[in-house]
């Protein structure tokens, strides 16, 4: 601790009162009344021994704590994260799945329903007739039209619930 000798004057006791761990030399010389030196000297070897935070094991410890605290936070993220993902997913699938609900039901139900007017409309026309002829193209392109779109809302339906 003292790299250079300390003079006690006539004191009798030393302090070292913030020692931390590790080994130590104490080494005093004195002399007497009469001013004679000991030349050799007293030789004490103090080893003090370090708190339970001033450990290896401890720092160790400390380093492994803070890796598992920043893994879990990193878990917690993910796991975050793929909730939200999967929020979103959920959201954008029964999306499609309104959509095509809306489609089926409404726009293609329609377009059968005209399909049909129309079809009524052609078998009161004489058999043979341009006029027929051209309705009945028509109607089995119209036929054709509802049938892709049945085959398209099918695909929706289908990729919404993969």
């Amino acid at each position: 601790m003292d790299k250079n000798w300390q003079d006690a004057g006539t004191r009798r006791e030393a302090f070292y009162t913030r020692l931390g761990p590790g080994k130590y030399h104490f080494r005093v010389l004195a002399c007497n009344n009469d001013g004679v030196w000991n030349e050799e000297g007293a030789l004490l070897d103090v080893n003090i021994a370090p708190a339970w935070y001033q450990t290896n094991l401890f720092h160790l410890l400390c380093v492994v704590s803070v890796l598992l605290a920043l893994w879990s936070l990193y878990q917690l993220r993910l796991r975050q994260m793929a909730a939200l993902y999967q929020g979103r997913m959920e959201e954008r699938l029964a999306e499609r799945q309104r959509i095509a609900q809306d489609l089926h039901d409404t726009l293609l139900q329609s377009v059968q329903g005209v399909i049909l007017k129309f079809y009524a409309l052609t078998m009161r026309l004489p058999p043979g007739s341009a006029t027929r002829q051209e309705m009945e193209k028509a109607l089995k392109r119209a036929g054709e039209v509802v049938e892709e779109g049945r085959d398209r809302i099918h695909n929706l339906r289908v990729t919404a619930a993969s």
